[in-house]
């Protein structure tokens, strides 16, 4: 069973950053703002992550089968032409019995016919294949009001409006895959994504 491990990411990036807008009081855009002017363009800021990665592994199983001991099921083992992994969002059926959906193949029945069952004393294929990898984008802006000064204490009043997955991208699970390959009506299907739709929060923060 030599492979890469499970967790195996060959590329991953990821960014984050927060910037202060140039505007208002002090700052290069409007410096001179009367306090009216600077409540209004001053104090704004811009902050965001960015994390992209290649496709995580995964290896097409032979469930219930245990061609070496009972201790040791087996992978399914390629012999036929493989098209590279392409997911499809709504892709057609495996088999006849099957339905369409989510797939990690483009073409699930091919995929299937690729794979036989192992032979006595193997331990098929592992980790042969990769699906999606990770991806998203979170962006969120903020205002600080400056209310007033008591005692040298500066009171402020922050604004947060903030995105997660704000490009609402869909990448699928590998682990919640349907990868046996003594379920053909099912091959290839998803059941779960490592992403999560898009959602927005507001936030208000009295500082003092």
């Amino acid at each position: 069973m030599k492979a890469v491990s499970d967790y195996d990411t060959q590329h991953l990036f990821s960014a984050l950053w927060v910037a202060e807008l140039p505007f208002g009081k002090g700052k290069p855009i409007a410096g001179n703002a009367g306090a009216l002017l600077n409540q209004v363009i001053g104090g704004w800021s811009l902050h965001g992550v960015f994390r992209n990665s290649s496709g995580l592994p995964i290896g097409v199983i032979a469930g219930g089968v245990w061609p070496t001991n009972w201790e040791v099921g087996s992978y399914a083992i390629q012999t036929g032409y493989l098209a590279p992994p392409q997911t499809t969002k709504n892709g057609p059926a495996p088999t006849k019995s099957g339905r369409t959906g989510p797939n990690l193949f483009g073409d699930p029945a091919a995929a299937l016919g690729a794979y036989s069952l192992p032979l006595a004393g193997d331990s098929g294929q592992r980790n042969g294949i990769r699906g999606d990898g990770f991806f998203g984008i979170d962006l969120g802006v903020g205002k600080r009001f400056n209310l007033f000064t008591f005692k040298d204490q500066p009171h402020t009043l922050q604004f947060r409006a903030e995105s997660f997955n704000i490009t609402n991208s869909v990448r699928f699970d590998v682990y919640g895959v349907n990868i046996n390959i003594l379920n053909p009506a099912r091959f290839g299907q998803y059941t779960n994504t490592l992403t999560r739709p898009r959602v927005f929060q507001f936030s208000l923060r009295y500082e003092f």
